[in-house]
């Protein structure tokens, strides 16, 4: 998905928190700045907002010395989920159509999204998101992919929002699951580490793409996750950054996310806020 001018400003604004996060003296600060600002000017050089998210995320860690300027955050985003999972996972039991509700707990888990919205309260809205519907569901298609498929890839999101894929994991049936995450900490997402945490590996072979961005850049891709994404029967990607990096990727990929900016909303025709989960 190509970058719009209106991606712009949260470009900025989201390396312009990291950059307050890792701690750096103002004259540190200010020379990334600069080299972030440079980035910019040549956004149109760009394949999707993921594609320079990676490298002006990159310039923060490599600039600053700080490996993980999101750390804090991740950390209590992390907390509140495990918290929380028993409670959504309880509601979920009550429901005869688990399917369903666990791609929607697990869609409602992109609420835990510091990076586009910092200070949200997760505890408080996360019932509210639930009964949230879908602004579009393929969910009848994704039941009918999951009837024959004998191997799905799942491709995280963030941290903390882990813990309830899990639910969604397993909800998939007698599958062969791959979960693939980022391959360093870019901005808030989730790495190999944080699935490991999250109980991932009770239900799926964790492994990461390769990818740096916050989002599934394939040309920085391993080839172990190529042949996986070739070959999957299913694939399901999490949140608006994977879509924006995989929208012409060229296979079929279920996206489930919430929908957080005007770009998205104007791009799917569905409210700020509403949930997809689309087939394309």
């Amino acid at each position: 998905m190509r970058i719009q001018t209106e991606c712009l400003h949260c470009l900025l604004r989201q390396v312009t928190d990291a950059v307050l996060m890792t701690g750096a003296d103002e004259e540190t600060r200010h020379k990334i700045m600069m080299k972030e600002i440079e980035f910019l000017s040549h956004y149109d050089e760009y394949a999707s907002p993921p594609h320079i998210a990676g490298p002006m995320h990159r310039c923060v860690r490599e600039m600053s010395g700080c490996d993980d300027p999101y750390y804090n955050i991740k950390e209590k985003d992390m907390a509140t989920a495990a918290e929380n999972l028993p409670i959504v996972a309880e509601y979920i039991s009550s429901k005869e159509d688990k399917l369903y509700w666990s791609v929607k707990a697990s869609a409602a888990g992109n609420t835990l999204d510091s990076a586009a919205n910092p200070g949200a309260s997760f505890k408080e809205g996360m019932e509210a998101e639930l009964d949230i519907p879908f602004g579009i569901s393929d969910m009848e298609l994704l039941r009918q992919r999951l009837k024959t498929a004998k191997k799905v890839l799942v491709l995280a999101d963030n941290s903390g929002e882990t813990y309830f894929d899990t639910l969604l994991l397993s909800a998939l049936g007698d599958v062969d699951i791959t979960y693939a995450v980022r391959d360093c900490p870019s901005i808030n997402d989730a790495t190999v580490e944080i699935a490991e945490r999250s109980g991932i590996g009770k239900y799926a072979r964790i492994i990461s793409s390769g990818s740096t961005a916050p989002g599934t850049v394939l040309d920085e891709a391993t080839a172990e996750f190529r042949e996986i994404f070739d070959t999957a029967d299913v694939v399901i990607s999490k949140g608006q950054g994977n879509y924006e990096a995989l929208d012409d990727a060229g296979r079929e990929i279920f996206y489930l996310f919430k929908v957080k900016c005007s770009v998205i909303s104007s791009h799917f025709g569905v409210k700020m806020g509403e949930y997809v989960l689309k087939l394309k």
